[in-house]
């Protein structure tokens, strides 16, 4: 099983974290917001999706999949991994 850690998280905290983008105060809207600000790839969805989608990078490449994951957390129930 993967060990990525989902802390829960709020827009403030994402706010927090990468400052260069403001909030449109809809928390999905502002992962896609930071991801294309930061030059980023985001997975969203339930959590076995999203570990499921870390997973599947992680057999079809030799990068360090994990080393590049910067910021992972949920909210309400949507989890999500920046990579």
């Amino acid at each position: 099983m993967l060990q990525i850690r989902f802390d829960e998280v709020g827009i403030q905290d994402l706010s927090d974290r990468f400052p260069m983008v403001g909030s449109t105060g809809d928390f999905e809207s502002d992962l896609k917001r930071i991801a294309d600000s930061y030059d980023l790839k985001v997975f969203k969805g339930a959590e076995m999706q999203v570990k499921g989608a870390i997973a599947i990078l992680a057999a079809s490449t030799t990068s360090q999949v994990f080393k590049k994951i910067v910021f992972a957390g949920k909210h309400k129930g949507l989890y999500f991994v920046f990579y």
